[in-house]
């Protein structure tokens, strides 16, 4: 019950005032990397879910690894990775996030070599290869995104989101290869999983947390 009460203050109160928040360019420093996200990106200040995931991959050694962010909005995972000698990719499907992306690369001085951005719909651009890691933070919200902001929150009335990725994602997987994804209990986690099994693959949960009464979940991908 008192979960349930401060997801509703959350909802009426602290989603405005984020929305609001997120409609200019603004600084943000973590774990000693400072980064300009652009307005209507997705800003890892504000929620959760990216720390949650850089918490997870800090417990990883990333040197010389291959690490593919989908959809990295800020990209403070990929540049937190790129600061622990992996070679990564970062894309979106934003040109605000891309620009971002670029003017980041720059003043954090690194090279196009070991830090590539590519726009892409998912995998529409990327070259076919294999990665040692594959981090998403996905939207998850049923409903039709309808501006270029809304891609990192709506993902299709139907799923269709996952329904793609989940049909492309094997062909950059190989074995050994991890893929985490974040999800929350707002998201029919179910037909998720059932659209995965379709692909012969299965979300197999890594470690669940909550945050200001919201649960939320890092699924590892793997192969059926």
């Amino acid at each position: 019950m008192l979960r349930k009460f401060i997801k509703k203050i959350i909802q009426y109160t602290y989603r405005p005032y984020v929305m609001h928040q997120i409609q200019a360019d603004r600084f943000y420093e973590a774990e000693g990397i400072r980064i300009l996200v652009k307005k209507g990106v997705f800003h890892p200040g504000f929620f959760f879910s990216s720390r949650f995931l850089l918490n997870e991959l800090k417990k990883e050694n990333l040197t010389g690894k291959k690490v593919l962010e989908l959809g990295a909005g800020s990209g403070l995972l990929s540049f937190w990775a790129a600061s622990k000698k992996a070679s990564v990719t970062a894309t979106d499907i934003s040109t605000s996030a891309i620009d971002g992306l670029l003017l980041n690369r720059n003043s954090l001085m690194l090279s196009e070599e070991n830090f590539q951005i590519i726009l892409s719909d998912l995998f529409a651009q990327i070259p076919l290869r294999h990665f040692d890691y594959i981090i998403i933070n996905p939207p998850y919200y049923p409903q039709t995104p309808v501006h270029e902001w809304e891609l990192a929150w709506y993902c299709g009335k139907d799923y269709n989101y996952f329904t793609k990725l989940f049909s492309e994602i094997g062909s950059y997987m190989q074995p050994g290869t991890r893929v985490w994804i974040s999800l929350s209990e707002d998201c029919n986690i179910e037909q998720l999983q059932q659209i995965a099994h379709t692909n012969q693959l299965h979300l197999h949960l890594l470690i669940s947390n909550y945050f200001w009464g919201e649960k939320n979940f890092i699924f590892e991908l793997k192969t059926v």
